[in-house]
């Protein structure tokens, strides 16, 4: 198995795992990188260009809570980057603007796309909702 095939796998596999929010400034949020990762952006850090474009909007879903954070890079060095954690509305938000398969794909259940998103959790196995 190649190294693409591999990650993408690994994403797929992360599509169907619990996002796991933290108390970020009082509220839940979850980290931006994490959501990218669900999105299955090949390069998790790009979401924060996403975030960054869309700063404005995503100020009036709540307060845009950032932080400078250290990234390493390949040749050892390190650089300060912004860090995003994003509220739920902000995540469903962003899962809009993403453009990706995985943002747009429907639920089984039929609870509509990326509820994986709008509940926090991995979207219901069919047939498991009770009318």
């Amino acid at each position: 198995m190649d190294v693409d095939t591999a990650r993408g796998q690994a994403q797929g596999q992360n599509r169907n795992e619990l996002l796991t929010p933290s108390l970020v400034q009082g509220e839940l949020r979850i980290l931006d990188v994490s959501l990218a990762e669900r999105l299955g952006f090949a390069q998790p850090r790009d979401i924060r260009k996403l975030i960054k474009r869309h700063e404005t909007a995503l100020s009036q879903l709540g307060t845009v809570a950032r932080h400078r954070g250290a990234q390493l890079r390949a040749n050892g060095a390190s650089h300060e980057v912004d860090v995003f954690h994003l509220n739920r509305k902000q995540a469903i938000f962003i899962t809009a603007k993403s453009d990706t398969p995985a943002a747009t794909e429907t639920c089984p259940s039929g609870l509509g796309p990326s509820c994986w998103v709008q509940r926090w959790e991995p979207c219901p196995p069919a047939g498991s909702l009770h009318a």
